[in-house]
């Protein structure tokens, strides 16, 4: 039987939130080994690699204040497009304060999409796949953390390769922010009373 537009929509949900999720808090990992971040202290190289956390920590808190007046679908589009931005100013980025602040910054997108996924996606799904897609945004963030494991091992000897890393943990998340664009809007949401 074939997905439903709002079974293939609820499963892009699914799969590129939790890829936004996984990729960025990866990618650290590699980056905190390559020779511009062994110089910083143990105490700087922490707020680098803990600021991204941080900031999903806030972005899931907002969220519970947004969703009701943004819906499901915008705070993933805007989430999605403020989490990228960010993501690409990291690569271009030279101080670790400077590093520090834009993924904290990042971090709040990337908590706001993380927090208002599985209820997006159990709200679009049919039921026979609601249980699977909440399955597979927890699959991704495992895959997720995959990829960006893959990206240290790749850019690893690159001059500069964290810049690379930064930028590309950005793509799943442009991806999902311009997708949510051509997804509806969650049916509790058109039938509130907001």
């Amino acid at each position: 039987m074939p997905l439903k537009n709002n079974d293939i929509q609820s499963l892009f949900i699914s799969v590129f939130s939790g890829l936004s999720y996984g990729v960025p808090i990866a990618v650290v990992a590699g980056i905190l080994g390559e020779p511009k971040f062994l110089e910083l202290s143990a105490t700087i190289r922490a707020f680098v690699s803990s600021s991204l956390v941080f900031g999903i920590t806030f972005g899931a808190l907002l969220t519970v204040i947004l969703t009701e007046y943004l819906g499901r679908r915008l705070i993933v589009i805007i989430s999605g497009f403020e989490s990228f931005i960010f993501a690409a100013l990291l690569s271009a980025m030279f101080q670790a304060s400077a590093i520090i602040v834009l993924r904290l910054l990042q971090g709040v997108g990337i908590g706001c999409i993380c927090t208002i996924a599985c209820i997006y996606v159990m709200e679009l799904a049919s039921d026979k796949y609601k249980g699977t897609f909440v399955f597979l945004f927890q699959v991704s963030i495992t895959c997720g953390n995959v990829i960006g494991y893959l990206l240290n091992i790749i850019f690893n000897y690159v001059s500069s390769g964290w810049r690379y890393e930064f930028a590309i943990a950005g793509l799943p998340i442009l991806t999902l922010g311009i997708g949510g664009i051509f997804c509806q809007e969650s049916p509790t949401r058109k039938y509130s009373p907001s």
